[in-house]
């Protein structure tokens, strides 16, 4: 497998995270990795990889990835929006906002598909909207 690149400073601090490598390939492999992670998710057919740590959980997904909505403990909880046409990653954070990192779409965009989808699965998650 190829080097992994590194996320930009400015993206790592809006998640709140350090040590995260992140390819946001095409829809055949998407991998995330933490330093001192805790979590681990591979999906089937595709590969696509959940890390947490240092506090924060991260899901990314985009075309061709599994469908999964999780909660993958730490001090935040993580909402993920997968086998989407858009790359997504989403992170609810202490404070009940979002706080999102993507590929391919507004932000705006995100949110609708993220929030429809999440409603579709539960009654009883309660998504902010983004100010």
């Amino acid at each position: 497998m190829p080097a992994l690149p590194i996320l930009p400073d400015d993206v790592r601090q809006l998640l709140g995270i350090a040590g995260i490598t992140v390819d946001f390939g095409d829809d055949r492999i998407n991998v995330k990795a933490y330093a001192d992670n805790p979590h681990y998710y591979q999906g089937q057919g595709n590969v696509d990889t959940i890390t947490g740590g240092l506090g924060v959980d991260y899901i990314e997904g985009g075309k061709g990835a599994d469908n999964i909505l999780a909660d993958l403990g730490g001090s935040n909880n993580t909402l993920g929006y997968f086998n989407s046409e858009l790359a997504v990653a989403v992170t609810l954070n202490a404070l009940g906002g979002f706080d999102l990192l993507g590929a391919g779409a507004p932000l705006a965009a995100m949110h609708r598909a993220i929030r429809s989808w999440v409603v579709s699965k539960t009654s009883s998650v309660r998504i902010p909207m983004i100010r």
